[in-house]
């Protein structure tokens, strides 16, 4: 393990506040609701957890950041009985939604799990499986440590190790050459190093992954414009730059948005 302070990298890369989370996965969970799995990736990781011993029927799991509750009912199918949390109202909404038409049971619950009481909530140790896939609830070392105190047997977290946007890489290349890294360094690296720091030795697999994705430019606008302002050099107007760059992309009042990462799997025992 490199001798370095995960903890604190990690937290100083992190930072956006719940609300604006909150607001941020509302707005976004009409599209998310709409994602299919195309690639397989849904059958490999039901097949590689069962493997494992970690599902199977009447397992007790908990999906943190369960979205639209693609995962936690695919668990659901498999016998499991399944609890979903997520910040976001709108994402939990899809989620009750989805299990009534597929006749599945799910308990979904609107929670922070930063906020989260897990002894009033009668987590601690209480699942055979705590899994959470590309979450920003498992945002720092409390968090993550958090998931393994509502384990009792196993635990598996999906997270980017980074994560370009091929999109703002095309205007920040143009526009701010040099002044901003366009790739977003996960935070599979920080959680693998602080497990393995606690004593914990999780098996870690890598996997490369692509998409592209119509959203918004409304919205990819607000994105940006939170994420460039601290780098645009006084004298320029960055709203007005982006808002041109963002219209002469669009079509329909849409983007195209590519994007281009390597996500870990990362599964360890108690």
């Amino acid at each position: 393990m490199l001798n370095l302070p995960f903890a604190e990298l990690w937290a100083a890369a992190e930072g956006r506040p719940l609300e604006e989370e909150r607001l941020f996965w509302d707005k976004r969970a009409r599209d998310f609701n709409l994602l299919t799995d195309t690639s397989g990736a849904e059958g490999r990781l039901l097949a590689f957890l069962a493997d494992r011993g970690a599902l199977f029927k009447g397992a007790r799991v908990l999906d943190i950041g369960c979205g639209a509750g693609r995962h936690a009912l695919a668990f659901a199918r498999q016998g499991a009985q399944v609890t979903g949390l997520d910040i976001s109202p709108e994402m939990i909404a899809y989620a009750g939604e989805n299990a009534a038409k597929s006749g599945l049971a799910v308990d979904f619950r609107t929670l922070s799990w930063q906020e989260a009481d897990l002894e009033a909530l009668g987590f601690i140790r209480a699942f055979d499986l705590v899994f959470c896939s590309r979450s920003p609830a498992i945002n720092s070392e409390e968090a993550l440590l958090r998931l393994h105190s509502a384990s009792r047997a196993h635990c598996f977290l999906i997270a980017f190790i980074f994560r370009d946007d091929l999109l703002l890489a095309r205007y920040t290349d143009a526009a701010l050459p040099g002044r901003v890294a366009h790739r977003h360094v996960g935070s599979a690296l920080y959680a693998f190093n602080i497990l393995w720091g606690h004593g914990l030795s999780p098996n870690f697999l890598c996997e490369d992954v692509n998409w592209v994705k119509e959203e918004d430019a409304e919205e990819k606008f607000e994105d940006y414009l939170r994420q460039l302002r601290p780098f645009f050099p006084e004298g320029r107007t960055l709203e007005v730059e982006l808002k041109d760059f963002l219209r002469k992309q669009s079509v329909g009042g849409k983007v195209e948005r590519e994007v281009s990462a390597k996500t870990a799997w990362i599964f360890w025992q108690i």
